[in-house]
């Protein structure tokens, strides 16, 4: 795998990479360090940051929800929070999860405090004092971080715990997740933890783990190594309706976005993929859909495209003699 030959530095931040075909591991190249300050190297239950990858995760708990009824996807935002602005009146947790609810990009939005880390809690004030959305509800699509900062908010709401234990109990510990964990920064205690990392003018790697938007929790605040990431792939390959084409971007790829995750077709192929970027951390997740295929990669350094690599890595591994020999296989 070419593509990952710039990370194989002699002593630096690295990456944990799986792919895996119908629940099997067939290869899971790992390099680097998770802790370069006490030279801690990244093994398969290193634990990154997912950044955006983590959106899949909170999309599932939203539709946990709603299978027990406790929530619809019609519902509206305002079912939630009665004191939001008119213009979210119209705005329903469909629209959250497909990035079409027009809600503008917190980060782009001041609050009033540079020096203090944004809380879900903070994004929903910031959006609250908005006099209006991009466009209207429904009608266009844009890729909003703080619609999925708003969804963790309604899930607590709707199921009376917090997001970490709604999601270890009703997500994490039933497929074996054990050691994936929502971060509450400052409070949490993450095991293997992998720290980020960023790359100097004078080649020396400084730790930049957190920034101002590394608290948030509903759109990149889960945290999980290959050795779980492996387990959660079944989920993606039995649940359609996430990988069902809601919405068509306008970004003339003809990309379209599920629940949490992107869709596309590659080389003929159904692909589901996300990428997460986040200060000192690059994600990315691809799912082959008839090939019940998955590539995860996971990197503790900034300035890597996840979505791009993971998809070069797929082509990649689809080239090699090991996928040509399964595939036969199978075939017989």
């Amino acid at each position: 795998m070419k593509i990952l030959e710039k990370f194989n530095e002699t002593k630096g931040p690295g990456y944990a990479v799986t792919v895996v075909q119908e629940g099997k591991e067939i290869s899971h190249p790992i390099h680097g360090y998770a802790d370069l300050e006490n030279s801690v190297l990244i093994s398969e239950a290193t634990n990154f940051r997912l950044a955006s990858v983590s959106k899949q995760f909170i999309a599932v708990a939203v539709l946990v929800l709603v299978q027990n009824k406790k929530l619809a996807l019609e519902d509206g935002l305002r079912t939630f929070f009665r004191d939001f602005p008119d213009y979210g009146k119209d705005i329903t947790l469909y629209q959250l999860l497909t990035h079409t609810s027009g809600l503008r990009d917190y980060e782009s939005l001041s609050s009033g405090n540079t020096s203090s880390q944004v809380h879900d809690e903070d994004v929903f004030v910031l959006l609250k004092n908005e006099k209006g959305g991009l466009f209207e509800p429904g009608a266009k699509y844009s890729y909003s971080n703080g619609g999925y900062c708003l969804l963790r908010l309604i899930i607590e709401k709707v199921s009376g715990q917090d997001i970490g234990s709604f999601m270890r109990e009703r997500i994490f510990q039933p497929l074996g997740m054990n050691s994936t964990a929502v971060n509450f920064e400052g409070e949490s205690i993450i095991p293997d933890r992998a720290y980020g990392y960023s790359l100097q003018e004078n080649d020396q790697w400084i730790r930049t783990d957190q920034d101002k938007t590394s608290a948030t929790i509903g759109d990149g605040g889960i945290y999980s190594s290959i050795v779980d990431m492996r387990k959660w792939d079944q989920v993606l390959y039995t649940d359609i309706i996430m990988v069902h084409k809601h919405v068509l971007t306008d970004e003339g790829e003809g990309v379209y976005y599920g629940f949490g995750l992107c869709l596309k077709e590659h080389n003929n192929r159904r692909v589901a993929y996300h990428g997460g970027s986040s200060i000192g951390f690059q994600t990315g997740v691809y799912y082959l859909l008839d090939e019940r295929m998955s590539v995860v990669f996971l990197s503790n350094r900034t300035g890597e495209e996840g979505s791009s690599i993971v998809e070069q890595l797929a082509d990649d591994f689809l080239a090699t003699n090991v996928y040509r020999d399964i595939h036969e296989s199978k075939r017989l």
